[in-house]
Parts: C-alpha cells; structure tokens; sequence
C-alpha cells in the first residue's frame, strides 16, 4: 500500500468510522459477547500471529498480504547488524503492539537479547503470546509499560480498529480510556542494561503515535556509552511546534539520515522531503564537527 493511500484510508477510518458515537465501545462488547479473544494469521514465513478481531490495520495486513512492515524491518536489521560486526546488539521495540517486528528482529538471530514494551494491557497478552508462539520468548522480555519523558500516571486512549494507533489522550473522544503509570524512558533502559549485561550496540524501533521525539530526547545521551541506532515512525502531523522543531534539528544534525521504505534505506540531507508516517533511520552519532544533542 502506498503512503498516499495508507494516508487516506487512516483518515477516512478517523474523521468517518471512528466519529459514529459509541462505535469502539460497541466493537468491545461484540468481541465480549462472542467470547472471541484473537484472530490468528500464519504469515509468508510460516509465522503465527495472533491478533485482535478488530484490528484493521495490522491484523488486516497480515491476513491479506502475509506480513506487517516485514522487508522495512529486515533492511533496518540488516542496516544495524552491518554496522555491529558481531558485537553484542540489543533491539528494543518500543509500541511493540503485536510483537510482528519484535518476533521478526528476534528471528533474525542478528540480536543478542530483546525487549519489546507495550503499554495497552490486552496488546501486551498478544504480544507475550506471539513471542511464545514463534520460539522467540529465551531470548526476548516483554514489559507491559508506558514510557515517557517523566514517572507518574497518564491517560492513555484504546483504538480497537489500529491497536498500534493508540495513544496518549490529548483530547476530546469517544474511545475506550486507561489509566497507565508512565516510566522515565531513560530510568527504563539504564536499568535494563545494568541488570542484564553489557551491550556494545542498541537499535531501538520506536512506534508511539506522537511521543517519537520525547523518547529519542530521553535515549540519544546513550550514545556517549553505545553505539546507537534508532528507526522512528515520523508521525509530523502528531507533533505540537516545539517536538517538531527539536526532533528535525536533532535527526539533521546525525551523522546519516534515511527514509525506509518497502524498497529499502535511501540516503537524505534533511526532513524536507519526508512524509508523514514514514520510517526514519538514523544514528546517536552526531555528524562530524556538530555537537547538538
């Protein structure tokens, strides 16, 4: 699916399906009321995924096509394992949903150890589920959490239609609610390293509707320590002015810059040309001569 088309179909799924009153919490009680807890889906690697009954988006895509963002995932694997030369890698997915690219990294055997964090209670049962299913659980630990920029307790929004899509509530709506502790992102994986050995790379793959540039501003000082790379989904159109301007100032000033596609890595000079919800890959690693943080 195209960006341009994916784009429009979200939109129409927002501002026309999402609006008619009630219509999420109507899909919960018709999940309740058929007793139907998930959905599985074999993709085209012979992996088993179970899914929400409601998920229009990644439970579609791998009914239909057999995969979620699994050629996007293989190139920023291949991309990372490159650059690590066999040295030890930790992958973190973080707005894990479903484990699809947890398991996929997992599978790869190009990671020493990974962690996948889901915020959304029932998403987390999938998610410790598929990594069960596919053989992936030994080598993977799976947190249900919330991670933010500071410790408290947050409100966060359930879309049943796009799991993935569910995100912290900043607004008027008519969609399921929760209330989530929120750990310092930073607090977070410092602990996890320090608990679980040491590292010589990290690759993050971050997916949280809007808070890309608040966990990347509370991840980039591991950089001093570890080899760091970070794949985001650029969701611009999530952004208020200020995480907008921080986040194209930070990622411009790295020492590479890519757009990831369906096709692969493709090499830029700056934000201008990219779309909203594309993936960007880039390192911690500052270009040569520029020290913006």
């Amino acid at each position: 699916m195209t960006n341009k088309l994916k784009q429009a179909l979200y939109g129409f799924i927002e501002n026309v399906v999402l609006q008619q009153s009630g219509f999420k919490k109507a899909m919960h009680r018709l999940r309740a009321r058929d007793g139907t807890y998930a959905h599985v889906a074999r993709d085209r690697n012979g992996l088993k995924f179970l899914f929400p009954p409601t998920d229009f988006t990644i439970g579609a895509a791998l009914v239909d096509r057999g995969e979620w963002q699994y050629d996007e995932l293989d190139y920023y694997v291949d991309f990372v394992a490159g650059r690590a030369g066999g040295r030890a890698t930790w992958f973190f997915d973080l707005g894990a949903n479903i484990g699809t690219q947890t398991v996929y990294a997992a599978r790869s055997g190009k990671f020493e150890k990974l962690f996948a964090v889901e915020a959304m209670p029932g998403t987390y049962e999938l998610l410790c589920d598929n990594v069960n299913f596919n053989g992936c659980a030994e080598i993977t630990t799976c947190f249900n959490v919330a991670l933010g920029a500071e410790n408290g307790r947050q409100t966060f929004i359930f879309n049943p239609l796009n799991p993935g899509g569910s995100r912290r509530d900043e607004g008027s709506h008519d969609l399921e609610e929760f209330e989530l502790d929120v750990v310092k992102t930073s607090e977070f994986v410092n602990q996890l390293i320090e608990a679980d050995g040491s590292p010589d790379v990290l690759a993050f793959w971050i997916d949280v509707e809007g808070m890309e540039w608040e966990l990347v501003s509370e991840l980039q000082a591991l950089g001093d320590s570890y080899e760091v790379y970070f794949c985001i989904e650029y969701n611009e159109d999530s952004y208020d002015e200020a995480s907008r301007t921080a986040l194209k100032k930070y990622v411009e000033s790295r020492a590479e810059l890519y757009v990831l596609t369906q096709e692969g890595l493709a090499p830029i000079d700056d934000m201008s040309a990219v779309e909203n919800n594309l993936d960007i890959v880039f390192p911690a690693r500052p270009a040569a001569g520029d020290s913006v943080g």
